[in-house]
């Protein structure tokens, strides 16, 4: 099974990298694709990320302080998969992932820790210090009563978000369930309220199926399968909708899903299991290739098919937006737009190419141009500003030349074009290795670097590496003397140099904040010391 979710991808990465690393080290990979443009300006033009707090390495134990008491050295641990969302105040709240525990344990575990970041401070706000906790629920409260009793097992790969009267919401994820120490797909949706939780519906278990009925009025009801890496969009008044994920469908078969769900947490008035099946196959057909039908023209045939891990955000006209993803065996970079017509949900294929596992067309930097468009990705960042644009950042696929890897570029779309903003188009590792190989002319170099697997030279940044081509330094790279400016930015980014901009990453977490501030929190990839793990350094970025 090949999915993003932490029991399985967590491993995945580090093969593939290893592939990677021992081709490239053979002359393969290197530089190429596009002309380099306005490459040399990487370095430069970076200048509105700012580094809000978080260590400079990876995997990272956090230190959770007094429990609801803000503190300046309160810090969650490293993490990937976490969930994030903004209340109306315009704090920043986190919650679980898999990575590491406030208890000092030397090793990843799932995570049900609840953090919220005021702007300068965090504060452990709930759950447990430690990792991989069950649920638990109170017996012999009423239906409906929250309790300091409820509290959702250890989980990553969730949704949360804030309803328009302040109340926390979080469904599914892949975790620990109530009362058991086995984990699996969760489908349970819980609240968080004047301090307490509450299990609201959805399964104690893992793994179960969804459920879909016809009601009196003719209209489909039940409730969804249990998934993670499923997509999602909140609307102004609390209301949520979801797609796709990996999970199981209403007869208990396991795949990559399609399936649309809209839940109003108003209309919860009792402890009925109300989800609306809003759209998708029923029931839903799992690995369901995609429909693309005529660019720009809705169809209630059309269907993006199975995936889990896509990029969704919300224009100001209310159209939901997803992009990319991963199918289960490839990565897509195909643009959709979901909305609701004639009581139904229907998708209109927007853009992108219908074959997978495309690269980038990066185009100039910081220009919006029709033929731009970000390669094929999944478990990237993904926000809506203040003016209506939307910003994809990071991600693990692919960039304008090379394999899928880890990335670290952003991009901004218009509703019509794409603009690459900031970030790195190549394949640094690629790079690295290219340049390091004796068989590249002229940079016999093999026996300083190494590959960048076991490279000593973890954390160069772009001035250092220019400064040691300056000064022909070869014991810090100066045998690159004929690189240019975009390839030692690329370099630089692979070796976790470049802490002015987010380092290359997948699977971190991203929400819009008050005053058009984008947060980015967390992932897996490269700390700014160059070590490769589990992150838990928080961005900001003011378009």
């Amino acid at each position: 099974m090949t999915t993003f979710f932490a029991a399985t991808f967590r491993i995945k990465p580090m093969l593939l990298l290893s592939v990677i690393l021992s081709l490239t080290a053979c002359g393969g990979g290197g530089g190429g694709g596009e002309s380099s443009g306005g490459g040399g300006s990487g370095p430069t033009a970076i200048d509105l990320w700012t580094k809000v707090s978080g260590d400079p390495g990876a995997d990272i134990n956090g230190v959770c302080g007094t429990q609801g008491v803000a503190a300046p050295g309160n810090i969650p641990g490293s993490r990937a998969n976490p969930a994030t969302t903004v209340d109306k105040a315009g704090n920043l709240w986190v919650f679980g992932g898999v990575g590491r525990d406030c208890a000092g344990a030397t090793d990843w575990g799932f995570l049900n820790d609840l953090w919220k970041f005021d702007g300068s401070q965090w504060t452990f706000v709930s759950g447990a210090q430690a990792r991989n906790q069950s649920g638990s629920k109170c017996t012999s409260c009423a239906p409906g009563t929250p309790s300091p009793l409820n509290i959702p097992g250890s989980r990553d790969n969730t949704v949360i978000w804030f309803d328009d009267v302040g109340t926390l919401w979080m469904f599914g994820g892949y975790g620990y369930p109530i009362g058991t120490t086995s984990v699996g797909f969760l489908n349970d949706l819980w609240k968080y309220t004047n301090g307490s939780w509450e299990k609201v519906a959805g399964s104690d278990g893992i793994n179960a199926p969804g459920q879909i009925t016809l009601d009196t009025q003719g209209n489909l009801t039940g409730y969804p399968g249990a998934r993670v890496n499923m997509m999602s969009w909140v609307r102004s008044d609390g209301s949520i909708v979801i797609t796709g994920g990996s999970g199981y469908n209403e007869t208990n078969v396991y795949g990559e899903l399609s399936d649309v769900w809209d839940l109003n947490p108003k209309t919860l008035s009792t402890r009925a299991e109300v989800w609306s099946a809003a759209g998708g196959n029923v029931p839903v057909t799992v690995n369901a290739a995609p429909i693309f039908g005529t660019q720009n023209q809705s169809n209630f045939l059309n269907t993006p098919g199975g995936r889990h891990d896509a990029m969704t955000w919300t224009d100001n006209a209310g159209n939901f937006w997803m992009f990319g993803g991963y199918d289960g065996a490839n990565w897509r970079n195909d643009l959709w737009k979901l909305n609701f017509n004639g009581g139904s949900w229907i998708w209109t294929w927007v853009g992108g190419s219908q074959q997978v596992n495309q690269l980038g067309m990066y185009g100039s930097k910081g220009v919006a141009n029709s033929s731009n468009w970000p390669g094929a990705r999944a478990a990237a960042v993904s926000w809506r500003d203040a003016n209506g644009m939307a910003w994809l950042s990071g991600g693990w696929g692919y960039s304008s030349s090379g394999a899928a890897f880890y990335l670290n570029d952003l991009w901004k779309f218009d509703g019509s074009n794409w603009t690459w903003v900031s970030g790195s188009r190549l394949d640094g590792a690629a790079l690295y290795d290219n340049y390091s190989s004796s068989n590249n002319i002229g940079r016999n170099c093999a026996g300083c670097h190494g590959a960048l697997a076991t490279s000593t030279k973890r954390g160069r940044s772009f001035a250092q590496i220019k400064a040691s081509i300056a000064s022909n330094a070869g014991n810090l790279m100066g045998q690159y003397f004929a690189a240019p400016d975009e390839d030692i930015y690329a370099i630089a980014v692979a070796l976790g140099g470049e802490t002015a901009t987010p380092s290359a990453r997948l699977n971190a977490t991203g929400s819009a904040g008050t005053g058009g501030k984008l947060w980015l929190f967390g992932g897996r990839g490269y700390a700014a010391n160059g070590a490769e793990g589990d992150l838990n350094d928080l961005w900001m970025y003011q378009p």
